[in-house]
């Protein structure tokens, strides 16, 4: 691809990283008025548009305002053409990490986030000459990590050729997404710090019972309110809290010897149906002078 201006100048190496600040190698000023962010700016929006129309894509994928808002990182690669003197942009690299549910060998879902190839163009004048191997063995040194072990989105068929000629990749693990796999990815692949930053859920203790076990359901109950709503009075700490959640859920005391035999326990469900909304009543007795609660929820269908 050739541009009004010297890629040279720009690119400093045959291949040259652009990460989501669009700063590149030594310069020194991160204004974006200067002449070279402009520059750097209409490659990658160029070659951007290529890759997206050789894959026959309505989209454009690649695209620098797309970069600035994201952590992906992008290979730019670059070529001197002696016969014309000009340096030519002749290919790009998109990579990222993305947080996904993946279906194993055994078909178990599986949370991870990968490092993915998300975009991969080749100039058409270049391909087929080893171009695209270099710059994704660059991207793999870079990176330190094995082809196998990256998930690609939507793979095209000139690219699923080019793993399984290049790097013996052909035995997809089907999934339920847009993501492509192969059985090396769940083989020995490391879970490096980024990816368990992604992958990490923060939960809160759950309580423990007098035996020093957790308790699934004490957790569940001291979340719920100790507020009684009947007369916007305070419950008192002897009576046990009662909340939505335990009235449609069930609580352990509610299936006690006294609660089957009063049927005044049992929930009531009354559901109306409306063209465009749905209007859920709910209501709970228990005995006298005990918690009355009456809840009225409106649905709008979308």
């Amino acid at each position: 691809m050739e541009f009004r201006f010297d890629v040279r100048t720009l690119l400093p190496d045959e291949i040259t990283l652009v990460d989501n600040n669009l700063i590149i190698g030594d310069w020194k000023s991160t204004t974006k008025n200067r002449v070279e962010y402009q520059e750097l700016y209409q490659i990658i929006n160029a070659i951007g548009e290529a890759s997206s129309f050789a894959q026959g894509l309505n989209n454009v994928i690649t695209t620098a305002d797309k970069l600035q808002t994201s952590d992906h990182l992008l290979y730019l690669m670059k070529e001197e053409d002696e016969s014309i003197g000009q340096c030519l942009l002749v290919g790009m690299l998109k990579i990222g990490r993305k947080k996904l549910f993946l279906l194993d060998t055994s078909q178990r879902t599986k949370e991870c986030a990968p490092l993915c190839v998300l975009d991969f163009y080749i100039h058409e004048s270049r391909q087929r000459r080893g171009y695209g191997r270099r710059l994704f063995d660059y991207m793999l040194r870079d990176q330190n990590v094995l082809p196998g072990h990256m998930a690609v989105d939507k793979p095209s068929d000139k690219f699923l050729g080019f793993l399984r000629k290049h790097y013996n990749l052909y035995k997809q693990v089907s999934q339920i997404n847009n993501f492509v796999v192969f059985d090396a990815f769940f083989t020995d692949r490391p879970i490096v710090s980024e990816e368990a930053a992604l992958t990490y859920v923060s939960r809160s203790p759950r309580a423990v019972s007098p035996d020093g076990s957790h308790s699934q359901s004490a957790s569940r109950r001291s979340s719920t309110s100790s507020y009684c709503h009947s007369a916007g009075r305070p419950s008192n700490s002897s009576r046990q809290a009662n909340s939505m959640v335990d009235i449609l859920h069930g609580r352990p005391d509610r299936h006690s010897t006294t609660a089957r035999l009063a049927p005044r326990y049992q929930t009531t469900l009354e559901v109306i149906t409306f063209y465009r909304f749905i209007r859920l009543h709910v209501s709970y007795s228990g005995p006298p002078k005990d918690l009355e609660v009456r809840c009225s929820i409106t649905v709008e269908l979308i």
